[in-house]
């Protein structure tokens, strides 16, 4: 959230990006309600309303409840 704060979504896309898919790809589901929420916020930034929307929905899936 740092690079977001600073201005840089593309590199807090990145990072963002990295995290997401390699929880995703261990199952990881807490983690990756959390990383899901903080993607969704750095695209609804870059005004891709589309894939914030998308994110947004599966770290609610994803999330405890």
């Amino acid at each position: 959230m740092a690079l977001l704060l600073a201005g840089d979504t593309e590199a807090a896309e990145a990072e963002l990006r990295w995290g997401y898919d390699t929880l995703r790809s261990m199952g990881e589901r807490a983690g990756l309600s959390t990383v899901a929420a903080y993607l969704a916020r750095v695209l609804l930034v870059q005004e891709r309303y589309a894939e914030a929307e998308e994110l947004t929905a599966e770290s609610e899936a994803q999330a405890a409840s």
